[in-house]
């Protein structure tokens, strides 16, 4: 694929999207984009939040910090939210959550978000730049959803997922608005976004590769599995192993094994 004219890997995002921010803040001292980010001075290290909640999709977006981590421009920062219910919208425990991020953090620059009975304030600490890991806000208290966030910092997001979508649909506009940089899993999702949000001023989503996809360039080409775990996706419209599960079956495995961990809500 291409960038600005340039070849890019598909296993470059990391240095790509740390680089791009660097150099997008450097060159662009007085941002004009969100109500209050007009004439705002910029000086000093780049600080950057990664706002935490799951373990589970931590792989998105851990070789960008690690690469910030490394790099003397840049001050990244895990700030970590505990379990929130959206419905009754009660703070949960953290449990396993911080001691996983804990071992995750290379700098000791670590925020626990709720503490002694109120959440950390964002806002005063002068984030630069902050990502989200899943683009619903509802599973966030209120002063860490986009709307809110928007007002004072820029919101980078790197899909938890790729859908390979080919409507709009797909991406949840509410918070996809709101983003500042989206480092896209590829050509034609960057593309769906930008014809979703066209008004805003300097917004840029990216194809810049996907990080989880690393792994598999990096794999070895002949399997050496003697078993494959399938976690088929749970849907509104309805479960993957419906649409997969016959061919798995019927597929000669030489034996090897096939497990499958259903989604919690899968059956239902």
């Amino acid at each position: 694929m291409k960038l600005f004219g340039r070849d890019i890997k598909a296993s470059q995002l990391p240095a790509r999207a740390a680089g791009f921010i660097a150099n997008k803040y450097r060159d662009a001292r007085s941002p004009r984009v969100f109500n209050r980010w007009n004439g705002k001075t910029v000086s000093g290290k780049i600080k950057v939040g990664f706002l935490v909640q799951m373990p589970q999709v931590w792989d998105k977006q851990e070789t960008v910090y690690r690469r910030m981590a490394a790099d003397a421009d840049f001050e990244p920062w895990l700030i970590v939210v505990p379990e929130f219910d959206f419905v009754n919208k009660t703070i949960g425990e953290y449990g396993l959550v911080l001691e996983f991020f804990t071992g995750c953090c290379e700098n000791g620059k670590l925020i626990k978000s709720w503490e002694n009975g109120k959440w950390a304030d964002l806002k005063s600490m002068g984030f630069d730049y902050i990502f989200y890991q899943r683009p619903y806000d509802h599973y966030l208290p209120k002063q860490y959803q986009s709307d809110t966030l928007v007002k004072y910092t820029k919101i980078c997001y790197i899909p938890y997922a790729t859908p390979e979508g080919k409507t709009t649909g797909i991406y949840p506009s509410v918070f996809m608005r709101n983003v500042y940089f989206g480092f896209m899993e590829d050509e034609n999702s960057a593309r769906l976004n930008d014809l979703m949000h066209p008004h805003e001023l300097h917004k840029s989503f990216l194809s810049l590769g996907y990080p989880v996809f690393e792994k598999a360039i990096d794999a070895p080409q002949e399997c050496i599995f003697k078993s494959v775990l399938w976690t088929p996706r749970w849907t509104i419209s309805g479960s993957h192993f419906l649409h997969y599960h016959k061919h798995l079956e019927e597929f000669d495995w030489s034996g090897k094994k096939l497990i499958v961990r259903p989604h919690p809500l899968m059956w239902s």
